[in-house]
C-alpha cells in the first residue's frame, strides 16, 4: 500500500448480542463481528483507516462484565474522537452505537448512515457494472468517424 494521507473513519456497528438465549447470541456475536470486519475491509478497500474499537478492546476486556464494557466504550469514545468521520453499518442502532453516534456529533464529525457491509459491496458492484455497461455502450471516436463518413458519402 502506497503512503498517503487516509481519512480515518470510526466504525460504528453493533457488537453485544440482543439475544439472552446463549445459541441465538453466540451466532449474533459471530454476525456483529464479521459485519465490523467486512465494514473494516471496505473501508481499506476505499483507501480509508478504520478504526473499530469493537473488534480490538473485546480481545482483552470482558464485554459481559459492566465495568470493563464500560472502559471499553470510553477507550473507544477517545478514538472516535481522532477519526475524521463516523460511518454507521446497517439499521439496528444499540445502545452503545447511540453513545458513539451522540459523541461525534458533540465533536461536529460527519456520521454517514451505510448499509450492511455485504448490502454496500453489491451496490457498488452494481454500479460499477451499470457504469461500465454505459461506457461499452457508448460509440467510441473512431466509431463516431466512421458514422460521419458514411453519412457524408465518403
Amino acid at each position: 500500500m502506497e503512503k498517503r494521507e487516509m481519512t480515518a473513519v470510526f466504525v460504528c456497528s453493533p457488537f453485544r448480542p440482543s439475544s439472552k438465549e446463549p445459541a441465538v447470541a453466540k451466532d449474533q456475536l459471530a454476525s456483529n463481528i464479521n459485519r465490523a470486519v467486512m465494514a473494516c475491509k471496505l473501508l481499506i478497500r476505499l483507501g480509508h483507516l478504520p478504526l473499530a474499537p469493537h473488534l480490538y478492546f473485546p480481545r482483552f476486556l470482558d464485554d459481559t462484565i459492566a465495568s470493563e464494557r464500560e472502559d471499553g466504550i470510553q477507550m473507544g469514545l477517545l478514538w472516535l474522537k481522532q477519526a475524521d468521520e463516523v460511518w454507521v453499518f446497517g439499521s439496528e442502532i444499540t445502545e452503545g452505537m447511540s453513545r458513539e453516534i451522540a459523541e461525534a456529533k458533540a465533536l461536529n464529525k460527519p456520521v454517514r448512515m451505510m448499509p450492511e457491509p455485504c448490502k454496500l459491496v453489491m451496490e457498488l458492484l452494481a454500479a460499477m457494472q451499470e457504469r461500465t455497461q454505459r461506457q461499452a455502450d457508448m460509440p467510441t471516436k473512431e466509431g463516431c468517424a466512421e458514422t460521419e463518413q458514411e453519412e457524408r458519402g465518403s
